[in-house]
């Protein structure tokens, strides 16, 4: 599904490149720490795109940009406010009940995915 970015995925996490986009691979086990903090299942398309590509971040033209696609973990903690998501209030109103943040764009902006039934 996602083999146009394919290509971008390195071997792992230990790789520093400044290739743009880059992608680090997630294994299962991840997906399944994540979901068991979440206590739900990540969305299916989320979930088949780290099983597919993983993490990492796409080209951006400024510095300004992450452009992140959070990998589990981080999109767990940011959904329970937990490590660096504690204490920011900027982050109260960007996702619900219904949705899910799994894209940074910058510390202040961030894509969401919803939840279906």
């Amino acid at each position: 599904m996602f083999n146009f970015l394919k290509e971008y995925v390195v071997a792992d996490r230990s790789v520093r490149s400044k290739q743009k986009p880059i992608f680090y691979p997630i294994y299962q086990d991840e997906i399944d720490e994540a979901e068991s903090l979440l206590q739900m299942e990540l969305p299916k398309e989320l979930k088949r795109f780290y099983q597919e590509i993983g993490c990492g971040f796409l080209k951006s033209d400024t510095r300004t940009f992450f452009n992140r696609f959070m990998d589990p973990i981080s999109v767990a903690d940011f959904r329970l406010r937990q490590d660096i998501y504690e204490y920011n209030p900027n982050l109260d109103d960007v996702d619900d009940d219904d949705s899910l943040v799994f894209f940074e764009v910058t510390e202040l902006n961030f894509l969401t995915i919803k939840f279906k039934e």
